[in-house]
């Protein structure tokens, strides 16, 4: 999407749902791709009353100077919240370490950071490493980076209707209604 629409997405939004909208979502594809219209949209969201979060692979923190300079850049903007999602399978694409750096430098910079991993089987080769990063381990430590860990599968009816961990998949009976439904707005981001 470009700026001017999202501006108008979200414009759209509060428009029709202005009691209950509270917050913006920034999330991908990558939400960093944005360049200045990352700080742009922030501040717009900022202005219309959000909270603005965001959710990032964190490729941009490729040292933790330039992880550092960046989100102290998007919290004048306005940033409220931010995520970072790593996993095992994006590794040979995106090394571990600018994700730790962009991390690292958000939760020194003040944020508490949720730091989502994904998880095979009860498996993560990524929180392997990082236990054994002192610096990241300690703001762990310190309730500064929570880790949350995600498991990825396929779905199809295979899966759902296999012998594979059945216990993962509620019944459409049981499940609850989407309780953020018209309360975040979501700007996704396509590569």
């Amino acid at each position: 999407m470009t700026i001017d629409e999202m501006k108008h997405y979200v414009d759209i939004c509060m428009d029709a749902y202005p009691d209950s909208i509270r917050q913006l979502d920034l999330t991908g594809g990558e939400c960093f791709l944005l360049g200045s219209d990352l700080d742009e949209i922030i501040r717009y969201g900022k202005d219309r009353g959000l909270l603005v979060a965001l959710v990032s692979n964190g490729y941009w923190g490729k040292s933790y100077t330039a992880a550092l300079e960046r989100i102290l850049q998007l919290r004048a903007s306005g940033l409220n919240e931010i995520a970072f999602s790593v996993g095992d399978d994006h590794q040979h694409i995106l090394p571990l370490k600018g994700c730790r750096n962009a991390a690292v430098a958000s939760a020194r910079a003040g944020y508490k950071v949720e730091f989502r991993m994904e998880t095979r089987y009860g498996q993560c080769s990524v929180y392997e490493k990082l236990k054994e990063d002192s610096a990241f381990m300690r703001l762990v430590n310190a309730g500064k980076i929570d880790i949350v860990f995600w498991m990825w599968r396929k779905y199809n009816n295979d899966v759902r209707h296999g012998r594979g961990y059945p216990w993962h998949w509620r019944p459409y009976e049981e499940s609850k209604p989407c309780d953020l439904l018209f309360k975040n707005y979501c700007c996704p981001v396509k590569l």
